[in-house]
């Protein structure tokens, strides 16, 4: 009875922490977790691209751009021509919106269901999750 219990809950365990996916899992639109200074959306789109766009504090439009993505890996996507949006006030800093020439990779990652990426600097900083 102890090993079925054990299996059970491995089982368990090992189907609930998967975090591979299909290309189409990737789909939709993405927005920053807890930006108090922004308001953003990452759409990756079919072909491997994605379209973005940053609102300052006061919901003026300040970036509307198009990039391309790469999967990796199973969880795993390079964005290239990516702004890097920290939260930092782009109304008060408006040179910060000129640096989208650099790429970030990131790790794809499911939380309560929902498919999430963080492009911080430190672990779960600056993290994004799937709206639609």
């Amino acid at each position: 009875m102890k090993v079925f219990i054990f299996l059970t809950i491995l089982i368990f365990f090992l189907l609930s922490c998967d975090n591979s996916y299909m290309i189409d899992d990737f789909y939709g639109t993405y927005v920053p977790i807890g930006y108090k200074n922004t308001l953003d959306s990452i759409e990756l789109k079919p072909q491997e691209i994605y379209h973005r766009k940053v609102y300052n504090k006061t919901g003026k439009k300040v970036l509307d751009m198009n990039g391309k993505w790469v999967l990796k890996s199973d969880n795993e996507v390079q964005f290239y021509s990516f702004f890097l949006n920290l939260d930092r006030d782009v109304s008060q800093f408006p040179e910060l919106l000129k640096d989208t020439s650099g790429g970030v990779s990131t790790i794809f990652q499911s939380k309560d269901k929902t498919i999430q990426f963080c492009i911080g600097y430190y672990p779960d900083s600056n993290c994004y999750k799937r709206i639609k």
